[in-house]
């Protein structure tokens, strides 16, 4: 072997030593990230900051037709309990309620979700399956985000 191909070789080893540390060096640090951020998630859920787009959306149907409202409100049961009793000729039933980081939004999708199925205003004619889907929590991917505040 002549000197030239001797130190080619020892250049290629070089740089296979070298590509092999980058290489678990990033795949060490990805990890460690990873368990980091997974450490410092329940410390954010422990301060949990309530923010102004944080509320409520409820679905409340009514005895008389069956009609659903779906609604958005900082404190649902208060909105619930005391608009729908004066207001309401009805009894009333409490379907379903999701928090929201983004109920504003949140409740505007489900508004457009169920466009086709709009009475008046609020009021929806919604199916039993309808009412299982929003039960099941299992909406779509702007819903979802929506709800996650995104």
């Amino acid at each position: 072997m002549d000197f030239f191909t001797f130190i080619g070789f020892i250049f290629l080893f070089i740089l296979l030593i070298v590509k092999l540390y980058k290489g678990s060096y990033l795949t060490k640090n990805i990890e460690t990230g990873i368990k980091e951020w997974h450490h410092l998630s329940p410390v954010s859920q422990q301060f949990e900051s309530v923010s102004f787009n944080t509320g409520y959306v409820y679905f409340v149907q009514e005895s008389g037709k069956k009609l659903v409202k779906i609604g958005k409100a900082k404190v649902p049961e208060k909105r619930i309990n005391n608009d729908f009793g004066t207001i309401m000729p009805y009894e009333f039933n409490t379907v379903h309620i999701i928090k929201s980081e983004n109920y504003h939004k949140t409740e505007y999708l489900f508004h457009q979700h169920f466009k086709e199925k709009r009475c008046s205003g609020e009021w929806f004619e919604l199916t039993s399956q309808d009412l299982n889907w929003i039960k099941n929590e299992k909406y779509t991917p702007k819903i979802e985000d929506s709800i996650k505040g995104y």
